[in-house]
């Protein structure tokens, strides 16, 4: 099927909604199609986790982006 290599897998699980949204901002940024999925007021008042989601395809490359980011 053409479109097997689209299936959305998660990148990781965050503690907070902005922490999510860096992450898939800086996946994004360097061309990784990077979402947040979760329920930001579930994570607000429940600290329930975000997950940051990109194509299996692309997972790979998202995790060396990441690992080449410096430590802040």
């Amino acid at each position: 099927m053409e479109n097997d290599n689209r299936r959305l897998v998660t990148f990781g699980e965050y503690p907070t909604a902005a922490e999510a949204s860096i992450i898939a901002g800086v996946l994004n940024d360097n061309g990784v199609h990077a979402g947040v999925v979760g329920d930001t007021t579930a994570n607000a008042l429940l600290m329930t986790p975000m997950r940051v989601v990109v194509f299996e395809n692309d997972l790979d490359l998202a995790r060396q982006i990441i690992d080449s980011q410096p430590e802040q």
